[in-house]
């Protein structure tokens, strides 16, 4: 949860910079992307896939995506 509100803040802090920066250049606007840095053992499990594989995090693989959080700036037409 606080990570999301990180993220939120940070995208209102871009929104206002971009409303300063749309006037003088283009418009455009920030949004956030998730990006995939690698992967992991499942915490849920210790990476066992649950009973019958049936983890709900990992589908049953044992392995989950390890993600960061980017902005990316997009142009408003």
């Amino acid at each position: 949860a606080d990570r999301l509100n990180q993220i939120a803040l940070a995208e209102a802090k871009f929104e206002a910079l971009s409303a300063a920066f749309a006037e003088r250049v283009w418009p455009f606007k920030f949004r956030s992307v998730k990006v995939v840095t690698g992967s992991g053992i499942c915490g849920r499990g210790s990476g066992d896939g649950g009973v019958n594989q049936g983890c709900p995090s990992c589908d049953g693989s044992g392995m989950v995506e390890e993600f960061d959080w980017a902005q990316e700036v997009v142009p408003v037409s």
